[in-house]
């Protein structure tokens, strides 16, 4: 199996598991839910992947240099890669959603270096730039 067979494959796969994820949750706003999964997500400094399209397609000579053909459309996966304002915010968020819960022990030298690594927020251990 070549790459460009490959890949077009994964795309495929993922782009079908997103379409069964969205019926059965009942989405009819795909661009609020994958929102939304974002901003569920606790691992948010990683790229989000996203999918362009470019017209429709037989084969993948009717596309443009770097799409691929799928399902009679042109796609290609475009990751989309963090302001330098939203790489700084992305960097000082909690890593736990009840930080707030231990905020009275971020000055408590018991527990200072696991709330500086998952509470940087809460606890202001943000650096300034």
């Amino acid at each position: 199996m070549n790459c460009t067979k490959f890949f077009t494959l994964l795309l495929l796969i993922i782009t079908l598991s997103f379409t069964i994820e969205c019926r059965r949750n009942n989405v009819s706003n795909y661009s609020n839910y994958l929102k939304s999964i974002k901003n569920n997500s606790r691992n948010n400094n990683l790229p989000q992947p996203s999918v362009h399209v470019s017209g429709n397609c037989l084969s993948n000579v009717d596309c443009p240099i770097g799409y691929v053909c799928t399902n009679q459309m042109c796609i290609k996966q475009v990751i989309k890669r963090p302001s330098h304002r939203e790489w700084k915010l992305l960097q000082c968020a909690d890593k736990e959603k009840d930080c707030s819960k231990y905020e009275h022990y971020c000055r408590d030298s018991a527990y200072l270096d696991f709330l500086k690594e998952h509470c940087k927020r809460t606890c202001g251990y943000c650096q300034r730039s």
